[in-house]
């Protein structure tokens, strides 16, 4: 996922003068790999979608807009068959020459960032924030600025549409996320830390500005440990079903666990320890999902006829998926007025950044599916193509269902 693309005469110099941006894309395989750009508007409208092939192990440069003419700024999803590593920079051609350049590599989607600032007027000390949202419905993005001593000192707020981006100087006062009226009367050199939040997971990127000369600020975040905390790693959970927990044909039970740390932005994987068929639970299939901060529920439906019924304690094994135990999380959204018949399913699709066919994909929705009118049903996940991920929905029993609500389903993929 590429943030912030930039191009074009910013300084009204004349036609070879101004930004260009370089992408350079690594094939992690040592087999041919078929890779997709698609670059999109900060209105979060296709521009176009260019596909290249890179022998394994290669090296793809691409270079994106052209000097002169009228500045113009977007952002870029990346999918590939096999994995791949992405890296950008900027070039600023001036009059003297090339006079400054700055990278950044890809980063896998989050929800909060933290970045290092000094702001200052005279002389001149900024931070530009580039964030996209590469997901299918609206994002809000926070900003909010802390001194040196951890106080917070405000917040301003901006909504992303589907698929959008912005880019902002945050001393800029007409800009929405501006900091201007946050920071400490007398004008004073400001040291201190931006957050960076959003709604869903997205990618941001900082460019300082030293009186001239711009420098690439990669984000700060803390990985938690393995064993809980929300964010990075793995958050560790379980249920059980015990000999009392008959299951119905056509028909779902739950069950429910503290998961301390989760949120419901995080996708959920769930197994049980053993062969649950030799436990009396043939027929029966299982999803989880965070429908509270800090809890997780699991279910489980019968199919075929007659009962399922442990004849032993069978426990399930869970893991909320953290960010970058994750890798990249997306978003695919069931439309509220969907309807599915019993017996049948449905599929939907979205873009998810970096996506790529050798991809697992895990599929969850952030709360009870119950809430929308989809009681009992089960879903799944998978990269059908680079870059694009479908959910398929299906209902179990008679009877159709009619989603009274859009259900956003979270999707992880694990490399």
């Amino acid at each position: 996922m590429v943030a912030h693309i930039t191009s074009g005469d910013v300084f009204g110099e004349g036609a070879n003068f101004g930004f260009l941006t370089k992408l350079t894309i690594a094939n992690l395989s040592a087999s041919a790999n078929t890779v997709v750009v698609n670059d999109i508007s900060q209105s979060g409208t296709l521009i176009d979608s260019c596909s290249y092939s890179i022998a394994g192990n290669g090296t793809l440069r691409i270079t994106q807009g052209k000097l002169g003419g009228t500045p113009e700024t977007h952002w870029a999803l990346v999918g590939s068959q096999a994995q791949v590593g992405v890296n950008l920079f900027f070039e600023l051609t001036r009059p003297a020459g090339v006079t400054n350049t700055v990278g950044f590599n890809d980063a896998a989607p989050r929800t909060s960032y933290t970045f290092p600032v000094e702001l200052q007027n005279s002389p001149f000390h900024t931070l530009g924030l580039a964030v996209a949202n590469p997901n299918s419905g609206s994002n809000t993005v926070t900003v909010t600025l802390f001194d040196s001593t951890g106080k917070s000192l405000g917040s301003k707020s901006q909504v992303l549409p589907a698929f959008g981006q912005l880019a902002e100087d945050l001393l800029t006062s007409t800009n929405p996320l501006s900091v201007v009226s946050l920071l400490p009367a007398g004008g004073a050199d400001f040291i201190g830390t931006v957050q960076v939040t959003t709604s869903s997971p997205s990618t941001a990127v900082g460019v300082g500005d030293d009186q001239g000369p711009f420098f690439s600020e990669a984000s700060m975040f803390v990985t938690p440990p393995a064993s809980g905390g929300g964010g990075g790693s793995n958050i560790t959970a379980s249920v059980t079903l015990g000999t009392g927990d008959a299951i119905g044909a056509g028909t779902c039970i739950q069950k429910s666990a503290t998961a301390t740390g989760a949120t419901t932005s995080m996708a959920v994987a769930i197994s049980p320890q053993g062969d649950p068929i030799a436990a009396g639970l043939a027929h029966v299939i299982w999803n989880a999902w965070v429908d509270a901060p800090d809890h997780v529920t699991a279910q489980f439906c019968k199919f075929s006829t007659g009962f399922a019924a442990p004849n032993t304690t069978v426990t399930f094994n869970i893991r909320v998926l953290g960010t970058s135990a994750a890798g990249t999380i997306g978003t695919v959204t069931l439309a509220s007025g969907a309807k599915v018949a019993g017996g049948a399913c449905i599929t939907t699709g979205a873009a998810v950044a970096s996506a790529a066919v050798s991809n697992v994909a895990v599929m969850t929705p952030p709360a009870d599916p119950a809430t929308a009118g989809l009681d009992g049903i089960q879903f799944q996940g998978y990269v059908d193509s680079p870059g694009h991920v479908t959910a398929e929905v299906c209902k179990f029993g008679a009877g159709t269902f009619t989603a009274t609500a859009s259900l956003k389903f979270n999707v992880a993929l694990l490399n």
